[in-house]
């Protein structure tokens, strides 16, 4: 039987950020999304894995000790929105069936924003930090 796919989506934001605010009540201001399709057997399975999906994600777009997403209570959800879903179908956003795609696809999009951040001069908040 193929797993559903569902669209998990994930809110994150820069280290640098995180540091300058020192403040977890402006967070929601700060965050940036992103999505991924999940094949999974449940929502529950989707969000699970989903999770582990944006813990490797920030680990490989900030480096090793940027900060873990997870303890840091960013939004997470899957989206069932008919235009969001279009949006994401349209636009090729990645897919991953299994825990072995976690990693992959992470470097992927995480070397992904690395491009487009230096392409559009942003690329200074891409510098890994350690995490107090």
């Amino acid at each position: 039987m193929e797993p559903d796919h569902y669209l998990f989506r994930f809110g994150y934001t820069w280290p640098s950020e995180l540091l300058r605010i020192g403040n977890r009540l402006d967070l929601d201001l700060l965050e940036d999304s992103e999505m991924i399709f999940i094949g999974a057997r449940s929502n529950r399975e989707a969000l699970e894995m989903g999770g582990e999906f944006a813990e490797c994600f920030i680990r490989r777009l900030y480096g090793v000790e940027a900060y873990s997403w997870k303890e840091l209570g960013f939004a997470s959800w899957i989206d069932s929105d008919e235009e969001t879903l279009r949006y994401a179908r349209d636009n090729s956003v990645p897919t991953i069936s299994s825990n072995a795609d976690i990693e992959s696809m992470a470097d992927v999009l995480a070397n992904h924003h690395r491009k487009v951040a230096q392409q559009d001069g942003t690329s200074n908040g891409l510098t890994p930090v350690r995490w107090p």
